[in-house]
């Protein structure tokens, strides 16, 4: 067990290697954020939308529904959400993933992103490499370095300083494309290169590989688009539910942050009773419910009884309705758990909201992360649902017996 809490613990420092190494930062939340000062500090920044207006003098980390990047950023920037627009100016490395990317204005350093488009206006100018990963691509700025690109389509008409690497089924170079080195590009049809357009170096077309021992019987009039577009999606459902569980994490943390406490102390003290209590709840409740709604069926038709029915199929809709709830803020709980095991021997002060929060965000990237994983996920997501599940079942029954306590003093 310690072995893996240490390989997740220095998983977890890399991806957060951008951050100050004194782990200072300043975290901001809000249904609808908006940051309008200078910040001489690393920004955490979560709601359903965030704006950034002011200067964030070292790395902005930003989830939400809709993130609008007006100011500079001096550092990294880190965002993930369902449409994402930078206009400001960003003095480091950019990693952003969403729906719907606008990239429009200049970015110092490298630029990875994912999502489902993602566009790089004529004003902006990106002195560092760009590798890009999404469904549409459309070149119109000037990139310094390198460019990486793979999507059903995309486009080129912007100034590229180095050798360009495409996979795609669609390519177009337009009439303002200037490539300062090779073009190279794996497609299953030639691209449409503009006569203005200007490449520096070689133009190198390979067809993509096929193995004809293991070919299969494929419709030809597969539109590879639509796949694109399908695991564009997967991936932004990913990243809803990701942004989903954290932006809702963090409400429960300002409203109800003695229910994580009681939460660890029950999983720390009788993790055993957690999963035996939480796995005959997850599969006798759902017997029960139905058990419950067949009665209301038989009062409700009956005259004497119809009241009865009724008041039946309502209890059981909202037992339906908390027993959803419980299962999906399961992963949420369980999540903080995790992200406060791995931080509790290096942080002294865990009582703090940053540090709950950052916690939460420690949890929830792992379990997505395995959730994730083909063949096992599905394993991992039944599992982490026992045990969250169960802890909350547990805090409910401690509540009930404290209520009757106190009812009978």
């Amino acid at each position: 067990m310690k072995k893996i809490l240490l390989f997740i613990s220095v998983f977890m420092l890399c991806i957060l290697s951008f951050s100050s190494p004194v782990f200072a930062f300043t975290t901001k939340g809000g249904e609808d954020l908006s940051i309008s000062e200078s910040i001489e500090d690393d920004v955490y920044a979560f709601g359903n939308t965030v704006t950034l207006t002011g200067k964030v003098d070292g790395d902005l980390v930003a989830a939400g529904s809709q993130i609008n990047i007006l100011g500079n950023v001096e550092g990294d920037l880190l965002a993930a959400g369902s449409t994402i627009t930078v206009n400001g100016e960003i003095g480091d490395t950019v990693r952003i993933a969403g729906g719907v990317i606008t990239i429009n204005n200049n970015l110092k350093k490298d630029l990875v992103a994912a999502g489902g488009q993602v566009e790089i206006s004529s004003n902006s100018v990106i002195d560092g490499d760009v590798a890009i990963n999404a469904a549409r691509i459309v070149i119109n700025g000037n990139v310094g370095g390198g460019l990486k690109v793979s999507a059903a389509e995309v486009i080129i008409n912007g100034k590229i300083g180095d050798t360009v690497e495409i996979s795609s089924s669609n390519i177009k170079i337009g009439d303002g494309a200037e490539i300062s080195g090779n073009l190279n590009y794996t497609s299953d049809k030639e691209a449409l290169v503009s006569a203005n357009a200007k490449i520096t170096g070689k133009t190198n077309w390979r067809k993509p590989k096929t193995d004809s021992s293991k070919e299969l019987e494929v419709a030809p009039n597969i539109n590879k688009g639509a796949v694109a577009l399908f695991t564009a999606t997967w991936i932004g459902g990913k990243v809803v539910r990701f942004l989903s569980c954290f932006v809702l994490g963090i409400i429960l943390l300002l409203v109800a942050p003695w229910a994580f406490s009681k939460f660890n102390a029950r999983m720390k003290k009788s993790f055993g009773y957690c999963v035996g209590g939480g796995a005959i709840v997850l599969f006798g409740a759902p017997i029960a419910m139905f058990i419950i709604f067949i009665i209301g069926i038989i009062l409700f038709v009956t005259i004497i009884g119809s009241l009865l029915g009724v008041l039946s199929l309502f209890a059981n809709f909202y037992l339906i309705l908390g027993y959803a709830l419980l299962l999906f803020v399961s992963n949420i709980f369980l999540s903080f758990f995790i992200g406060n095991l791995i931080l509790q021997k290096g942080v002294k002060n865990l009582n703090k909201y940053g540090w709950k929060v950052v916690a939460l965000l420690i949890g929830l990237v792992i379990t997505s992360i395995l959730f994730a994983i083909p063949f096992i996920g599905w394993l991992a997501q039944f599992v982490a649902i026992l045990f969250g599940f169960g802890g909350l079942v547990m805090i409910i029954k401690d509540w009930i017996v404290s209520f009757r306590k106190a009812r009978i003093t």
